[in-house]
């Protein structure tokens, strides 16, 4: 589950999938686009595209507005984590439900009995869609450290 929010992160999940294409792996990246300028990351496996829902395209738009710089915010700080909510998770979850609304997509997920998921947590949608199409294991990772607000969900 490969998010295009950036491109770091997409060019990360990518190499992943193309690395375990080179090994003869049947892999499969589901590319949920939120911003269509970023590229997908993978050159070798198979794509499954949900492109940007209206709402996600206007939510991506007042977001490219506010010109915010992530490297100066502190995501640990109670005001940034909710001016990043704020932002991020209406793009976020504008385009997960477009993603759960596509006709049939989380049947066709669910019918292809996934050995392995691996999702970027940076977006939460790929680790909710592991609930609904069962794969045998699931992997989180990503190309960044894991925000405070998630660290509740992945401390052990």
């Amino acid at each position: 589950y490969n998010p295009t929010i950036g491109h770091s992160q997409a060019s990360f999940m990518g190499r992943i999938a193309d690395v375990l294409t080179e090994a003869d792996h049947d892999v499969s990246t589901i590319i949920n686009t939120v911003d269509p300028t970023v590229s997908d990351g993978t050159k070798l496996s198979k794509i499954i595209r949900i492109q940007p829902s209206d709402a996600t395209k206007i939510a991506h738009s007042e977001q490219l507005n506010m010109k915010l710089d992530l490297f100066s915010m502190n995501d640990n700080d109670p005001i940034g984590a909710y001016f990043m909510g704020q932002v991020f998770g209406k793009m976020f979850a504008n385009q997960c439900r477009a993603l759960l609304e596509e006709p049939g997509m989380v049947e066709r997920l669910k019918a292809e009995k996934y050995d392995v998921f691996f999702a970027e947590h940076y977006d939460m949608c790929g680790v909710g869609l592991t609930h609904l199409i069962e794969p045998k294991s699931f992997i989180s990772v990503s190309a960044s450290n894991i925000f405070g607000q998630q660290l509740k969900d992945f401390s052990f």
